[in-house]
């Protein structure tokens, strides 16, 4: 049998070395990623990639964790609501649009138990501010928030 010159040219070629003038193939060629097409995963070093999708959070802001201690300069509920929403590009819908159950909601004092607040997304901390009583109701396209009192209450 003539196996020794089959094994021989076989580990000549897996070592990258030609047999009888045939070049190797090529082997792990570097591509560039095409940037007309989007990409999945982003590198981000040589051994590592992350997911390219922004943050939920970056997606929709009320959506951020907020672990906060609110300053006791601030006496009701509608001061509160509008400091937790400083930074998060959205604010307390105009006066003109709030239900009078909304507005008699916001004038009340704020509970001691509502000054710290956290770790808890941003919807949820409006929606505890209001408590069972209300809905937290949210405008994305104009970035304003209000409060609804529950169906469940009003009968609707």
């Amino acid at each position: 049998m003539h196996l020794k010159p089959l094994i021989g040219a076989v580990l000549l070629t897996a070592s990258g070395t030609s047999v009888a003038g045939l070049a190797a193939p090529e082997q792990n060629p570097v591509t560039t990623p095409d940037p007309t097409i989007p990409q999945d995963y982003i590198e981000t070093g040589r051994y590592s990639r992350t997911v390219n999708e922004p943050y939920l959070s970056q997606r929709n802001p009320l959506k951020i964790i907020v672990n906060t201690r609110i300053p006791n300069s601030v006496d009701t509920v509608e001061q509160a609501a509008q400091f937790l929403l400083l930074r998060s590009g959205y604010r307390l819908a105009d006066a003109s649009v709030r239900t009078h159950e909304a507005k008699v909601l916001l004038r009340h004092p704020l509970p001691q138990v509502h000054r710290q607040l956290g770790p808890i997304t941003l919807d949820k901390a409006l929606q505890t501010l209001a408590g069972d009583a209300f809905e937290l109701v949210v405008d994305p396209i104009n970035r304003k928030v209000t409060y609804v009192a529950s169906r469940d209450l009003v009968g609707g």
